[in-house]
């Protein structure tokens, strides 16, 4: 009995460092509702869309697109983001969002919900399923 519980022990703590397998983001698009820690104006309809290879998104003006590609436990990696340059109101965090696009290393998808993360585990951006 000592055994089978031993090995079964064993077993769990060996899944403990499985790959998680986190839902793919591509044919996928979400509402924008928080930029590093802080809400969104749904006003403006921000939104992230991911196809098969690239990702384009907006907080309200411009649009930005940015090539990416994801792993394995939900790592993400984006080129860098080119946007088009019309002038935007200050209050849409333009600049902010594209800096915390830059930043942006993996995901997270839980039910309607996706986080995205720098290296350090700081969310930087939250969505929803629309």
């Amino acid at each position: 009995m000592k055994k089978i519980m031993l090995i079964a022990i064993g077993a769990m703590l060996a899944c403990t460092s499985c790959n998680t397998v986190v839902p793919s983001l591509a044919n996928q698009t979400f509402s924008l509702t928080e930029l590093n820690g802080t809400a969104l104006n749904a006003d403006n309809e921000p939104a992230i869309a991911f196809n098969d290879s690239m990702v384009s998104a907006t907080v309200g003006c411009n649009r930005i697109n940015a090539m990416y590609k994801t792993g394995e436990n939900g790592s993400l990696t984006l080129q860098q983001a080119a946007s088009t340059r019309m002038m935007c109101p200050d209050n849409l965090r333009e600049n902010e969002f594209i800096e915390s696009l830059n930043k942006i290393t993996r995901y997270t998808y839980e039910g309607e919900n996706v986080t995205f993360f720098d290296a350090e585990g700081n969310a930087l951006i939250k969505a929803v399923k629309q």
